[in-house]
């Protein structure tokens, strides 16, 4: 049974070693010579520290994490501050009632068991109250990812943007709703 709960320091250098191992999963195909990004040993140490990661466990190992944070956790890397611009141009508050969370990851092992929804559905109940929105990214050619937000989790599409060459589907999840 998949139990999900806040990541702890003590998880910091298995989550470090999954990110740096997956950080281009999302980037297949035609985009495979592409650099994902990833968090810094700093940056996910304060994400857990804000209790702003939660991991999926089973079977006594991690199964799979999601990990969110305010924007400024995410303003450096091209994308996402194009992804916000975009986002501010209709969406004035973004950056103070929006969470921009991601990556997501599940191990292969455990895919098709819903620890993506799962996940999504624990961040939510967790960050009600501090924002009003969960946003995500997901690559265009991410099929599993998108079906897995859009179709199992009930998010909603909220926009489209293109950053070097690829596209980006922005996803939204209302907190508290």
């Amino acid at each position: 049974m998949v139990q999900i709960q806040l990541a702890q320091q003590q998880d910091l250098q298995e989550l470090l070693r999954l990110e740096r191992l997956h950080v281009s999963d999302e980037l297949g195909g035609q985009h495979s010579m592409m650099q994902g990004e990833s968090f810094s040993e700093a940056a996910l140490k304060r994400l857990i520290d804000a209790k702003q990661v939660l991991i999926a466990q089973q079977q006594g190992q991690i199964a799979g994490y999601v990990l969110s944070g305010a924007w400024q956790e995410y303003i450096h890397w091209p994308l996402q501050r194009r992804a916000l611009t975009q986002l501010k141009s209709y969406w004035s508050d973004v950056e103070r009632s929006c969470c921009h969370y991601g990556p997501v990851w599940v191990s292969p092992a455990f895919r098709g068991q819903k620890i993506c929804r799962k996940l999504c559905q624990a961040l939510a109940t967790h960050l009600n109250g501090r924002f009003s929105h969960l946003i995500g990214l997901i690559a265009e050619d991410n099929e599993a990812s998108l079906r897995a937000h859009v179709g199992d989790d009930g998010m909603q599409l909220v926009d489209f943007i293109e950053y070097d060459d690829k596209g980006y589907y922005l996803v939204s999840r209302s907190i508290g709703c």
